[in-house]
């Protein structure tokens, strides 16, 4: 993927964090979206772009600014937040939070990859979600939802995909030790035995090697 330009959602922090170091060490140029700043990028081959992955002008704004870097390659989402509790409680603002990230704005940023790299003739979309999307819980039924909707979505864009060089990638990674427990609403988590990210960042990056014969569809990650 060196010389090429890439899009990661989610970046301020976790797997977007993670993947977003080791695709610029990999001498990919990457535009990393988030609602906060990450100070540690390195700013010759990361660009930032502030803001929420639901907002039409976000994405807008990042793909104008990869447009600007080069040819892009690969749109990876990985954005979202959990908002967990007993079905019955939820407020209407709840479910607007755990679907905007989880599933919309996943939809949002596939959606223009997708019409742009069919015109391009190739291109790979990788939409991170979790293995909630495998499992249905009774304390996550919002999230579950949010995470069944994507798996459908990016199952349906891959079948769309077929006949063309476009990779559609689904990565189900299970917990990890990130700041989402910090953030989440409504569960308090022990994640110490969780997942490191950058191993799950690891595994995603070499799925999403370009081959002349074959490519990764599904990846699956269960913690130990």
């Amino acid at each position: 993927m060196a010389g090429s330009v890439a899009i990661v959602t989610g970046t301020s922090s976790g797997l977007g964090w993670e993947l977003l170091r080791r695709l610029a060490d990999d001498g990919t140029v990457v535009v990393g979206v988030a609602r906060s700043k990450q100070p540690d990028a390195d700013s010759s081959r990361v660009t930032q772009v502030l803001g929420s992955v639901s907002d039409p002008e976000t994405v807008a704004k990042a793909f104008s600014t990869a447009e600007d870097l080069g040819r892009l390659s690969t749109v990876i989402s990985c954005a979202g937040m959990g908002v967990f509790g007993q079905p019955g409680g939820y407020s209407r603002q709840d479910i607007d939070d755990v679907l905007e990230g989880n599933l919309i704005g996943t939809i949002l940023f596939a959606d223009r990859a997708f019409a742009q790299f069919k015109e391009q003739g190739d291109g790979t979309i990788v939409n991170v979600m979790s293995t909630a999307a495998h499992a249905a819980r009774p304390m996550e039924t919002a999230y579950t939802a949010a995470k069944w909707g994507a798996r459908g979505y990016t199952d349906a864009l891959r079948a769309a995909a077929k006949g063309t060089k476009l990779r559609i990638l689904g990565v189900y990674p299970g917990g990890m030790k990130t700041q989402f427990w910090a953030n989440c609403r409504g569960m308090d988590a022990d994640s110490s035995g969780f997942a490191e990210p950058g191993e799950i960042a690891d595994a995603i990056v070499e799925a999403i090697k370009v081959r002349d014969t074959s490519y990764t569809t599904d990846l699956l990650l269960n913690r130990i």
